[in-house]
């Protein structure tokens, strides 16, 4: 299988649509491309369902309930260790489909891509763990992708890692610049399948993942660090179910805010397209 646009040809590819179906906003605002392949979009506000994913309708369940904060746009949602609050969901249509064939000859192999963009909001906690995982996903023995916020514990700044273990061992592309606590960040994580490159390459155990942190003004955002880790021809599992927090050593204290992943690379302006629009205090989608 090849990309076409870092996309799908196959039957999972295409224009997904809202439950319930959404124009454009107002003021004449399209998301245009951003529909394209679009798989879930947690806005997180308790006029459309605090925990519904406006894409499928599906609801995550809580457990502890998760508060209902100040977001980047609308509210966001709120987690803390001190009780374990989080959410989760086994629904087929918010889980990652395993890459097919891997490590065979190009026309073999089959891999899924994806972007995450994600708001998150971490904040100074206690304890023994020194990460807060804000997502992640598991296969059925154990971690399929992660997105984490690291030295979280009494400091005044943190940084952000984007995993896949997948079908092996947990391996991870890092930010390096130390990010502020109390404070909103736009995470944009990255997987270009199995076997490929970040220019959508085929290459033999070259499978690579990115993790970029866009920050700026509304309208004049940019991409200001991006870390790519390309290692061992790893691929992904069939995901089993997606969590938001995790107890008991790796829940977080802290926010997260309209969470977005779609089945496709996206391109550079579409990413400061959703990110100055949310910064602009607007509906991205």
């Amino acid at each position: 299988m090849g990309f076409s646009g870092f996309g799908f040809d196959s039957a999972q590819g295409g224009v997904a649509g809202f439950a319930p179906s959404q124009g454009a906003s107002s003021g004449g605002y399209s998301p245009g491309t951003l529909l394209d392949d679009i798989q879930y979009h947690f806005k997180f506000d308790s006029i459309s369902g605090l925990l519904t994913d406006s894409i499928t309708s599906s609801v995550l369940s809580s457990t502890n309930s998760p508060s209902t904060e100040v977001g980047v746009v609308g509210q966001s949602i709120g987690f803390n260790d001190t009780d374990e609050s989080r959410a989760s969901s086994t629904t087929a249509a918010l889980l990652t489909a395993a890459d097919e064939v891997p490590n065979a000859t190009e026309g073999l192999n089959v891999a899924y891509p994806f972007t995450i963009i994600l708001w998150a909001y971490p904040e100074q906690k206690t304890g023994y763990s020194s990460q807060g995982r804000f997502v992640q996903e598991l296969e059925s023995s154990g971690d399929n992708w992660v997105i984490y916020a690291y030295n979280v514990n009494s400091a005044v700044s943190c940084n952000f890692s984007f995993g896949l273990a997948g079908s092996g061992s947990m391996r991870l592309a890092s930010l390096t610049g130390n990010q502020a606590m109390d404070s909103w960040h736009c995470i944009v994580c990255q997987w270009y399948g199995c076997n490929y490159d970040q220019n959508g390459s085929f290459s033999v155990g070259g499978s690579v993942k990115r993790v970029s942190l866009v920050t700026g003004a509304a309208g004049s955002g940019s991409i200001t660090e991006t870390q790519v880790q390309t290692c061992c021809g790893e691929h992904m599992l069939q995901g089993t179910e997606l969590q938001l927090s995790q107890p008991p050593g790796y829940d977080i204290n802290g926010r997260i805010d309209l969470f977005t992943r779609w089945n496709r690379i996206l391109t550079t302006d579409e990413i400061l397209q959703f990110y100055n629009r949310s910064k602009a205090g607007l509906a991205p989608i």
